[in-house]
């Protein structure tokens, strides 16, 4: 079985993949290629999206329920971004967002909008080895506790250790000159959450599907 981490960024994506006992990362322009050869991917990128902003109390929203969940447990709401809705993600100018809907999202998630195109005109194809992960949220289980800011050289520090402790065949050396490791590790601990999927053992957070029917879940 070959299972695979992807993290999703302005060029690409950034994979970490499992075939028996070897581990590799890599990097694909198209997250088809991915998919083509793999039985199940975790991808950190938003897949299914509201359809236009929710209502909490006075508070007009981006965020699913699954985003909102997934703040509580980490602790840090700047590690979850709050998505598009469907309506958002047809947009091809990040001022308009604002104007056109009286809410905004971050400019680092619009920057990802063709990354969740993809990933969403793939669904439907690829609707049995495609989830939805969350780096951070996986990162809290496999600690079970918080974790320092990824940011700070003790976050770092913490994470790496975390996955050369569960992905036991991973060799950071072979990868260190070629991408920048908070990629890196957001694909590998998503590789350890497909593993868990596979075992039965992931956790889920979210609920029901978008009006495209996609599944608004997040894996860890």
């Amino acid at each position: 079985m070959i299972v695979c981490g992807v993290d999703g960024c302005p060029k690409g994506w950034v994979f970490a993949l499992k075939h028996g006992i070897e581990i590799r990362v890599g990097a694909v322009k198209s997250l088809k290629r991915i998919l083509s050869f793999s039985d199940l991917v975790v991808v950190d990128i938003p897949i299914g999206l509201l359809h236009k902003p929710r209502k909490i109390g006075e508070r007009r929203t981006t965020m699913r329920l699954c985003d909102e969940m997934i703040r509580k447990i980490v602790g840090t709401p700047s590690s979850v971004i709050p998505p598009p809705t469907l309506e958002m993600l047809k947009e091809r100018n990040y001022r308009d967002i604002k104007k056109k809907y009286g809410i905004g999202i971050p400019k680092q998630m619009y920057l990802l909008f063709p990354r969740i195109r993809e990933a969403r005109e793939l669904f439907e194809r690829f609707k049995n080895t495609l989830r939805e992960g969350h780096p951070e949220a996986s990162f809290t289980l496999m600690k079970g506790d918080k974790l320092h800011s990824k940011h700070t050289e003790t976050g770092i520090l913490e994470r790496k250790k975390l996955l050369e402790r569960y992905l036991v065949n991973i060799r950071f050396d072979d990868v260190e000159v070629n991408f920048k490791m908070d990629d890196v590790f957001d694909a590998l601990v998503l590789l350890w959450t497909a593993q868990r999927i596979v075992l039965g053992e992931a956790v889920e957070f979210g609920e029901g599907e978008d009006v495209q029917g996609i599944p608004m879940i997040i894996h860890a």
